[in-house]
């Protein structure tokens, strides 16, 4: 399903719950990692791409993510829309070591690193249904 490249990305990501929902999506290996606010359904999968400007954050259910602005230093702070289903704007976070490393991944959110995962069960039909 995935090419090898991104098989071995989702080893490194770990995903964590803070307060006020925010989620936070981190690398292992690097100082990457996404911060927002929403809710993610488990078995997700979100893909961040860049085809040169802008950054864009996507979900197989249709949520979409266009990233208005982009500020040139590490903790970059990015703005970001959603797009159907609801709307209001979120604020995602991206911290990357290297501005010249290749910036496509795919990862999955990983059930096991939630504090209290079963608040977060919700079946891939049901979670489909608000796209």
């Amino acid at each position: 399903m995935f090419p090898k490249r991104n098989q071995e990305a989702q080893q490194q990501w770990r995903v964590s719950r803070e307060e006020n929902d925010r989620v936070t999506i981190r690398n292992k290996k690097s100082n990457l990692y996404l911060s927002f606010q929403g809710k993610i359904f488990l078995g997700q999968f979100l893909s961040l791409t860049q085809e040169k400007r802008p950054w864009k954050l996507s979900s197989p259910f249709g949520a979409k993510y266009s990233i208005e602005s982009v500020e040139e230093y590490l903790g970059t702070r990015l703005t970001a829309n959603k797009s159907p289903p609801r709307g209001g704007t979120h604020l995602v976070m991206l911290d990357y070591p290297d501005k010249t490393q290749d910036p496509e991944w795919s990862f999955k959110l990983i059930e096991e690193t939630y504090e209290q995962p079963r608040q977060y069960r919700l079946p891939y039909e049901k979670a489909r249904g608000c796209h």
